[in-house]
């Protein structure tokens, strides 16, 4: 009996592996991000006035027995599951069908649930689905960081130039910049 399931192309089967190889760099850094504790409310350190950094530190000390638990209790379930994360990198879900649209929207779509990425391993990953499902020359032209600078620029126009902290909404402008290199590089 046929299948009438899409078979993915070799292409789309690149970007998928490309994607997994991205998110165990992921995975590999973060591991090793947490074997360095994190000092809580170490931004509002330099802040704040000497009588309050004083009285942070304090708090700090007192509590430096629940947080450096609470550190250690992270690293074990990071090293316990560090592990499994990888491996199921390694392996490609049977579940995964080929992206409805052919383009870098539909990519995304298609590998968005197994993907947990930084901001700027997305933007790589999404300049090497460029080049693979177009080519180089489209990727020389067509940058994801392009049409992100492009539309932090038009989010700075609509706010008359105001200095307003971008990082909340910094997925928002990602999602909005793919969707229109999407359209300008059409399908594949």
């Amino acid at each position: 009996m046929p299948s009438h399931t899409p078979k993915l192309t070799q292409n789309e089967l690149t970007c998928i592996k490309l994607a997994a190889k991205m998110q165990r760099r992921a995975w590999r850094s973060r591991y090793v991000d947490a074997f360095m504790p994190r000092i809580p409310w170490h931004h509002a350190f330099n802040q704040q006035p000497l009588h309050i950094r004083v009285l942070l530190y304090f708090a700090m000390f007192l509590l430096s027995p629940i947080w450096l638990t609470g550190w250690f209790l992270q690293l074990l379930c990071n090293t316990a599951l560090f592990p499994y994360r990888i491996t199921a990198t390694y392996f490609i879900s049977l579940s995964l069908i080929p992206p409805g649209e052919r383009n870098i929207q539909g990519m995304h779509r298609a590998t968005q649930r197994y993907l947990d990425l930084s901001v700027n391993q997305y933007i790589w990953l999404v300049n090497q689905w460029v080049e693979v499902l177009y080519g180089e020359n489209a990727k020389r032209i067509h940058t994801m960081q392009y049409y992100l600078d492009k539309e932090l620029v038009e989010q700075r126009e609509i706010t008359r130039g105001a200095l307003i902290n971008m990082d909340p909404y910094i997925r928002n402008h990602i999602g909005s910049a793919r969707e229109k290199l999407s359209r300008a590089l059409g399908y594949y």
